[in-house]
């Protein structure tokens, strides 16, 4: 189970997060930071990301998706933030990867936040993260199949 849950990104006290001693954040990219197939992100989610490094976060992202290299203006605003795809979450391998890649950050003190329970929350759990679970973006962005797996998982939380 998530250890928390917030409307969205926006509404996580993130200043609460440092003083516990959170060092790292891992993001779920498609209905965590945009809409699914996400192709720009929002300048405020943008400067939700400039704000959490200002802050001294280490910061990274976590895609399932295959073909995020083809999304050339979002990999353009996201230069320098690691990101890991596809992750093949819940499996464990892409967020080794991540953290491996943000200098092995103590998993006491890393944050997994994402939108979906059985790939994010689970995933983060199996390594011993904190795990922030939020509302889709934009629940109606997402492919049925999408849309039907989220029906599942919440009757699996229930």
């Amino acid at each position: 189970m998530p250890d928390e849950r917030y409307p969205s990104v926006f509404q996580i006290p993130w200043a609460q997060l440092k003083a516990e001693g959170v060092t790292a954040v891992l993001l779920d990219l498609d209905n965590t930071l945009g809409p699914w197939g996400v192709q720009t992100l929002d300048p405020q989610v943008l400067e939700l990301l400039r704000a959490l490094r200002t802050a001294g976060f280490s910061i990274g992202i976590l895609s399932n998706a295959k073909q995020v290299h083809l999304r050339a203006n979002l990999l353009q605003q996201l230069q320098g933030v690691p990101l890991v795809y596809p992750a093949q979450k819940p499996s464990t391998k892409g967020f080794l990867k991540l953290l491996q890649e943000l200098e092995n950050p103590s998993p006491q003190f890393t944050v997994m936040v994402g939108d979906q329970w059985c790939t994010d929350v689970l995933g983060a759990k199996r390594l011993g993260l904190r795990a922030v679970l939020i509302k889709p973006f934009d629940p109606a962005s997402e492919p049925w199949w999408a849309r039907l797996r989220r029906a599942v998982e919440r009757l699996i939380v229930r």
